[in-house]
């Protein structure tokens, strides 16, 4: 109805409506900005803490150097600029995304490790899903409420009930991907892989079965991309390493890719790299483990396991052979051990993007 034709009662109850929209769209606003101010002196005094004597009082090995918080963490405003084509379910229907006739959509998890602690591994996602022709938005929480997480830190714990409820609000919150039948993009191992297995057997509903069936890797969804023709171009020169010669990629898979066979994906997505030369770490577990490893009583453990294939490989390599490890507990224990800093296959894949 347009202004012309409305009386001065609904003139009115428009604009007590609209103030009240633009109120709490300001509080919520003040509310994020409180939130970002208080997650970045949180930051400080972890990064503070981890440096500090005392882990053994925590029960941690003070052999290890705990995960650094960065100072850019992972925003899902990020993805704003995409995200504004979702729309309420009342203007778009039962999946509320705007479809693009022209490009797939797929909705990408960043999971806390990444978020917190890597989030230059989201960054590098997020432009590869685009060269594949793919419109990105992110699966996130409700605003002002905070960063979804799987619960695998949970149930590695044993802390059941908490992780039922993080899966509840996971599955809440991609309601719309399922609906729509939208790919969810998943960056490290073990928390994809949380959708795909273990959240299905928490809640046993039809949503969190669908979440399931709709979860992938990155290099699960990008290798599928290629093989339908949204081929990515990559920079030959990206990849020379010293003296033109081609680069050298050692590779180690995460005992989830593993278990669940997204290795095969990720070397495949690395052959596809123009002048690369990619080898396999055959090894088992690099005992890590997630916080196996970091456990004081575990330590030892953990190293024993690392020393029986993945961390000799790792320093027989040399210098100027790039280490590739998707697990973020897996690129821990290559550091500790070894000394050699690891990263995640995106990272990899996202220096050649042609510009």
């Amino acid at each position: 109805m347009s202004s012309r034709g409305m009386t001065r009662a609904q003139m009115e109850a428009r604009r007590r409506e609209l103030e009240r929209q633009r109120e709490e769209q300001r509080r919520r606003q003040v509310k994020q900005q409180v939130m970002q101010a208080v997650a970045e002196i949180e930051r400080e005094l972890l990064n503070l803490a981890s440096d500090l004597p005392g882990k053994r009082l925590l029960g941690l090995t003070p052999k290890r150097r705990l995960p650094r918080w960065s100072e850019q963490a992972w925003r899902d405003q990020e993805l704003e600029s995409v995200a504004s084509s979702i729309k309420s379910d009342e203007e778009q229907g039962s999946a509320g995304i705007k479809a693009d006739s022209t490009k797939p959509q797929v909705a990408l998890f960043v999971d806390t490790f990444s978020r917190w602690f890597e989030p230059e591994i989201p960054r590098a996602a997020k432009n590869l899903l685009e060269a594949s022709g793919a419109d990105v938005i992110p699966l996130r929480s409700e605003p002002g409420e905070r960063p979804l997480c799987c619960g695998r830190t949970y149930l590695s714990a044993g802390m059941v009930d908490e992780a039922i409820h993080e899966a509840e609000r996971l599955v809440n919150a991609a309601r719309k991907m399922t609906s729509g039948d939208i790919k969810i993009v998943g960056l490290e191992p073990s928390c994809l892989y949380t959708l795909q297995d273990e959240i299905p057997a928490l809640l046993d509903n039809t949503e969190a079965h669908r979440l399931a069936e709709l979860s992938v890797t990155l290099e699960d969804y990008l290798d599928q991309a290629w093989e339908e023709g949204r081929t990515i171009s990559f920079n030959s020169q990206a990849y020379e390493g010293p003296d033109g010669k081609p680069l050298r990629i050692l590779r180690h898979g995460h005992c989830h890719q593993k278990a669940f066979g997204g290795v095969p994906a990720v070397d495949r997505m690395l052959a596809r790299l123009p002048g690369v030369e990619a080898t396999a770490i055959e090894s088992g577990c690099c005992g890590m483990a997630g916080a196996f490893g970091y456990h004081a009583e575990h330590y030892e453990t953990s190293m024993a396991i690392g020393e029986l294939d993945v961390l000799p490989q790792v320093r027989a390599a040399e210098d100027d052979v790039r280490i590739i490890a998707d697990g973020t507990s897996c690129r821990a224990q290559i550091e500790d051990g070894t000394g050699r800093n690891a990263t995640h296959a995106a990272i990899l894949l996202a220096e050649g993007l042609e510009t």
